[in-house]
């Protein structure tokens, strides 16, 4: 099924028996495809629903690398090509960490490697959250290191701009490459989660297993969890979409 809540299929068995065709009933239950909304209005979609993002990598020929990638837990300041209204609000500014973490505004906890179940007071807050895991460079080895590429595509008012994960390792391993990206939609405000690459042999990095996925709000009372520790069945060449609520008001009439 391509949406939540119950379900019932029918298969039917044909053979030369007297009783054939058999009809057997198939019930169950399908996992979450959306969800939401927050306090702040803000929902998710997947992929896997009918009104999901399709998945659409953007590549990383001409990409900037951010040089977040520095050292274990770093994290890099990144202006933005537009404004992105996150929780109502105009930032200019990201910082995405080695740690599969983006805080949206100059955030230096953004480099924490201990994901935190959402929405949760402790910091890091405001950010989005990809795929937050422990992750590092691969230092253990001569292997590929990871980077964080940046690209603009389009022309305004229609530009995405991507923020791409790449080669990253889980710490403790040097042999397991997982590759996501982040992209921002100058027209819808939407924010795309695109994962390429979430498998490998490390079982408490595959498709999420120890990373927290969502979206939270400045102080840490508001936001969106679609993935804690695996709670979420992620796959690769699928999109999770973040779709904003209202823009916070003035408070200024006419």
């Amino acid at each position: 099924p391509t949406s939540s809540g119950d379900d019932t299929a029918h298969v039917v068995i044909t053979s030369n028996a007297a009783s054939s065709p058999d009809t057997v009933m198939l019930t169950g239950r399908a996992f979450e495809t959306s969800g939401g909304p927050d306090l702040a209005g803000n929902t998710w979609v997947s992929s896997r629903n009918a009104n999901g993002t399709a998945f659409a990598w953007i590549d990383t020929s001409g990409a900037e690398d951010t040089g977040a990638m520095t050292s274990d837990d770093s994290y890099g300041v990144i202006e933005l090509p537009f404004p992105v209204r996150f929780y109502g609000l105009p930032y200019t500014v990201i910082t995405a960490s080695s740690n599969g973490l983006i805080g949206v505004g100059q955030i230096a906890s953004a480099a924490d490697f201990s994901n935190d179940p959402i929405p949760s007071t402790v910091t890091p807050n405001n950010f989005i959250a990809p795929m937050w895991d422990d992750w590092t460079l691969s230092t253990w080895s001569t292997g590929i290191p990871g980077s964080i590429l940046t690209k603009t595509v389009g022309v305004a008012p229609d530009r995405r701009f991507a923020v791409t994960f790449q080669d990253m390792v889980k710490y403790g391993s040097d042999t397991d490459y997982y590759t996501w990206q982040v992209v921002f939609e100058e027209t819808t405000g939407n924010v795309v989660v695109q994962f390429l690459d979430l498998s490998g042999t490390s079982s408490t990095a595959n498709y999420g297993a120890g990373a927290t996925v969502g979206i939270e709000n400045a102080d840490g009372t508001d936001g969106l969890q679609v993935s804690y520790n695996g709670s979420y069945a992620l796959e690769d060449s699928s999109t999770i979409t973040f779709i904003p609520g209202p823009a916070l008001g003035t408070g200024i009439e006419g």
